[in-house]
């Protein structure tokens, strides 16, 4: 009877253990939570982001290999087939680097210095000067804004915007792929131009804030924008291939 009893507070005592683990209950001292500073907090911010874009990246080439995969399986390519697909690729590929001229619906946005011509006194102040001029990076910046409201390519009196172009100041001049050019400034780019004229042209867009600097600036709208390929060829030497096992 005592060792029946005694089964029973055992099977008792297991399912309270097993209770309380489900729940996640702690028999040890409660553990603190890791406050962050701000910095750190910026870090695990960004790394969040990283992943979750890297997730989404994996996610949506997992899903278009998949796709492309079912549709050799069902079509049952010839080797010509395969090579037409290939080559598509390999276009699209280019036109997205730049290696290509493109064209598309977009706009034409024309910045040229302010004028000089002022009626009344003109004020001797060098932040005013520097203020009523192009600089690079004000090119810099609406690139960006540019980019960041869907732009699909981009070009600066016929210079192919790259992921390696440079923008900066070469006395009066801007040195872009290693081109001096100098204003008035044509930037070019495909995308949609209504949306992204409607942004650059609000309170936050940097058009507004070239304007209040007396900036002559033109925005032109246009069904078919020509975008040039990069002129020459463009050449790594510390950056590797890593090989996915």
């Amino acid at each position: 009877m005592k060792l029946n009893e005694m089964k029973i507070f055992v099977f008792l005592g297991s399912m309270i253990v097993g209770i309380m683990v489900a729940m996640n209950l702690s028999f040890g001292l409660p553990s603190q939570a890791k406050v962050l500073n701000t910095t750190q907090y910026q870090v695990a911010l960004i790394e969040r982001s990283k992943l979750y874009n890297d997730i989404t990246l994996l996610e949506n080439q997992y899903k278009k290999e998949i796709s492309e995969l079912a549709q050799y399986n069902a079509s049952n390519p010839s080797q010509e087939k395969i090579i037409d697909n290939m080559k598509s690729e390999l276009s699209q590929n280019r036109r997205l680097l730049g290696l290509d001229e493109v064209k598309g619906k977009g706009a034409v946005i024309t910045l040229n210095d302010a004028s000089t011509n002022f009626s009344g006194t003109v004020e001797d102040d060098d932040i005013l000067q520097w203020s009523r001029i192009v600089h690079n990076t004000d090119v810099l910046k609406l690139v960006n804004d540019l980019r960041a409201t869907g732009a699909e390519a981009l070009s600066i009196n016929g210079q192919r915007i790259m992921s390696i172009t440079e923008i900066y100041c070469w006395g009066p001049f801007l040195r872009i792929n290693k081109v001096n050019i100098g204003a008035p400034f044509y930037i070019s780019f495909i995308g949609n131009s209504n949306n992204i004229g409607k942004y650059l042209n609000s309170d936050e867009g940097y058009l507004t804030f070239l304007k209040y600097r007396g900036i002559s600036i033109n925005y032109d709208e246009k069904e078919s924008v020509i975008i040039p390929a990069y002129i020459g060829s463009p050449k790594t030497q510390f950056m590797k291939e890593v090989k996915n096992n």
